[in-house]
């Protein structure tokens, strides 16, 4: 399998039959850390979950970038935090030991043991596949998908104290520039 495409100097995942619609080169990789960083001063952090602090598996589904993976792997050293993509992730930044990225197919399954895993995340900030598909997530699990992709996250998750992060942002409470309420987050974010 290669693991690229190359259409109109843009860079791709190569699974075949995935209908995943956007690029994963050097220009996505920085889009998707702007947005992670986005989202990271919007919600103060980066794991919502109430998970224990000894947590020791977590997977980021559709990790894109991986920072929130390296970010993640740093606030939990105990934990082996896993980055799944259609394509290897090439983070443009330093990894720790407990950081670990894999590629694979979401609506393939998870291949991952029953009752191993803390935490399961999912993101898809991207406002094109929210105009095209619905759901944002929705980009890279089609919508006749989505049970099997909560099912396999359910199986995959520790029983009684396992969790699952979907996070979606949608284009409600945009501001006009100079009128972002003074103690709202995103004035965290640059250009605003």
């Amino acid at each position: 399998m290669n693991p690229y495409r190359l259409e109109i100097n843009r860079r791709y995942h190569g699974i075949d039959g995935n209908r995943y619609p956007l690029p994963n080169d050097t220009e996505e990789v920085i889009r998707l850390d702007k947005l992670h960083y986005m989202f990271r001063c919007i919600n103060r952090r980066n794991v919502l979950a109430p998970i224990s602090p000894n947590a020791t598996g977590i997977l980021d589904v559709g990790t894109g970038s991986g920072r929130w993976v390296v970010e993640v792997a740093q606030e939990y050293p105990k934990a082996i935090v896993t980055g799944m993509d259609l394509s290897p992730a090439n983070p443009l930044y330093e990894i720790t030991e407990n950081v670990d990225f894999i590629v694979g197919d979401l609506t393939e399954g998870l291949q991952f043991d029953d009752g191993s895993l803390d935490l399961v995340h999912s993101r898809y900030p991207c406002p094109l596949a929210l105009r095209l598909m619905g759901r944002i997530i929705n980009a890279g699990v089609p919508k006749p998908a989505w049970p099997i992709y909560i099912n396999e996250v359910f199986r995959v998750l520790k029983p009684g104290n396992g969790w699952i992060q979907c996070t979606e942002m949608r284009g409600h409470g945009i501001f006009a520039k100079g009128h972002v309420p003074e103690d709202s987050a995103l004035r965290e974010v640059p250009e605003f």
